[in-house]
């Protein structure tokens, strides 16, 4: 969807949807402008909460090509070995966007001494 809509931008990460007890792993598309998510597989109002990273479509397309699946990060017949140096040290800064918003702290001040 993507590759087809100039203002649309790839993202994995994980979903929780309603009716399922767990996240697990998704795709999605995030319309640039606005941060909107553009679901392509779940059924609308479906997905309650998305955290994933934005893929630049460069690195997207390389990966996908070598590995010969759509998945770059999650699914799709990736195992651990494939991601191993991003578990290592992080994707290249040539990897990702910065989209989206920022998760809350989770952060509690001490009452303790």
């Amino acid at each position: 969807m993507a590759d087809a809509h100039a203002d649309l931008l790839y993202v994995e990460g994980m979903v929780l949807a309603d009716g399922v007890p767990f996240a697990f792993d998704h795709a999605w598309c995030v319309r640039a402008a606005s941060d909107r998510v553009i679901e392509s597989t779940l059924p609308d109002g479906a997905g309650l909460a998305y955290l994933g990273i934005t893929l630049t479509d460069d690195y997207r397309h390389e990966q996908q090509a070598l590995r010969g699946v759509d998945a770059v990060i999650t699914g799709g017949g990736i195992n651990l070995a494939d991601n191993a140096d991003a578990l290592r040290g992080g994707l290249p800064s040539h990897a990702w966007l910065p989209v989206g918003r920022p998760l809350p702290s989770t952060t509690e001040t001490s009452a303790r001494s």
